[in-house]
């Protein structure tokens, strides 16, 4: 559907395996980069509890994906390429024996270790297996599957006693799932983690409150100085679920509510509040002469109305994800045409 075929691949088969292609070739698959090792990284924080739920450890159950993904690019490398065809027409192996596939990730423990950041003393070899059965279809998960949402989907897929396929199609789709309903007592690292993200410099306010010297204050998630104008983001980090994906109206009503709307009222009150007070004992806005608020949050959120308080410019909102947050700070005539800009007094 992408149009995409082996000519596309030319040079690349070309210098990695020294082939030349002789007739072109149209995929069904595409197989592209992630990373791994930063996905275990940010998702750290959670480990405790996903092993308290699925009583094995986040790193055995990643440990198993890296180790399969090597095993899928040795073999890419040990047949020039030839096996790389394969894997590009159908996304999965097998009928394969349980065992097999066990030891094979056994042995690729070490590099799988590796890639991933992680120390092999703490990946038990008995954890292997367990690990093995958090990513195999059973009669007791397949429960879980619904036909309004795409998964939750699983790597090994049964076909004969000990025998399994190995579906490669959904892992990006079930990394993305991987966590929810997991929860920790203490979530207010999701908002340092955001606003570190997005910070291309040093806020150009306090980290800690604006204070007035009425004793009035206000918390200013992130601020940075484009020209004459100010922008300052409100941080909103709040977990994204399956009734969304699957579009539930009371879960987009939520998530709405929750993230939109609460996140424009707070910026908007704190950019008015800050317009009203250009002057503080902490903080100068003599420099500046308007005002841009924004929110941040890890997900394209929906907007709901086409309403320019919701906007930034026509095309860009004002819920943003860090990466528009990013565009935004490099592109300073969408700053100074801004829809929502507040004058400072």
């Amino acid at each position: 559907m992408g149009g995409v075929t082996s000519t596309d691949f030319k040079d690349f088969f070309g210098q990695m395996y020294g082939v030349r292609l002789m007739s072109e070739v149209t995929f069904n698959f595409l197989w592209v980069p992630f990373n791994l090792r930063d996905y275990r990284k940010v998702h750290l924080l959670f480990a405790t509890a996903f092993y308290d739920r699925y009583n094995v450890s986040l790193d055995a159950v990643l440990v198993v994906i890296a180790a399969l993904l090597l095993r899928v690019e040795y073999s890419w490398l040990q047949t020039r390429g030839m096996s790389f065809f394969r894997f590009l027409q159908r996304a999965y192996e097998g009928p394969d024996n349980l065992k097999n596939i066990r030891d094979a990730i056994l042995l690729l423990l070490p590099d799988a270790c590796k890639t991933l950041g992680v120390d092999k003393a703490t990946v038990a070899f008995d954890e292997i297996q367990t690990a093995l059965d958090f990513w195999t279809l059973d009669n007791s998960n397949r429960k879980a599957i619904d036909l309004s949402y795409s998964g939750p989907h699983y790597l090994l897929l049964p076909v004969q006693e000990n025998r399994v396929l190995i579906d490669y199609a959904w892992i990006l789709r079930r990394l993305h799932d991987l966590f929810l309903g997991i929860s920790i007592p203490d979530q207010n690292f999701k908002g340092d983690a955001l606003e570190t993200l997005i910070r291309s410099a040093q806020s150009v306010l306090p980290t800690k409150p604006c204070k007035t010297s009425k004793e009035e204050s206000r918390q200013i998630d992130y601020a940075v100085a484009c020209g004459s104008h100010l922008v300052i983001a409100e941080c909103k980090a709040v977990g994204m679920s399956i009734a969304f994906d699957r579009g539930d109206p009371k879960a987009i009503k939520y998530r709405t509510n929750s993230v939109v709307e609460r996140g424009l009222s707070e910026v908007d009150d704190k950019a008015k509040w800050l317009s009203a007070y250009p002057l503080g004992t902490n903080y100068d806005l003599s420099n500046y002469d308007y005002i841009l608020p924004v929110v941040v949050s890890p997900f394209v959120e929906f907007i709901p109305s086409q309403d320019t308080r919701y906007w930034i410019s026509r095309d860009l909102p004002r819920v943003i994800t860090p990466k528009e947050f990013e565009n935004l700070l490099n592109d300073p005539a969408a700053i100074v045409n801004a829809f929502n800009r507040i004058s400072i007094r």
